[in-house]
């Protein structure tokens, strides 16, 4: 096994260890589709609704992706350098 699925197997492996607060391994898809869920129930807004807003930059369940996104384009560039 290389080193970087390696590591990745590990960060899974020892999450509840290491006392990370959120599943380990779930794929992104499935916790953005639980952040639209969770806003359509607090705002009352369907979940395409809520979604297509999220899309637009108008509803905020998409911060925590947008604000992770200079971070990984900064890593692709320090690579690619």
């Amino acid at each position: 096994m290389t080193p970087s699925p390696a590591q990745s197997l590990n960060w899974g492996l020892l999450a509840n260890a290491t006392g990370v607060q959120t599943e380990a391994g779930v794929p992104k898809l499935e916790l953005m589709t639980r952040n639209i869920m969770k806003r359509a129930e607090e705002t009352g807004k369907s979940p395409e609704r809520v979604r297509d807003e999220g899309l637009q930059g108008l509803e905020h369940w998409m911060l925590p992706y947008m604000l992770a996104a200079p971070v990984g384009a900064a890593a692709v560039t320090q690579r690619q350098d």
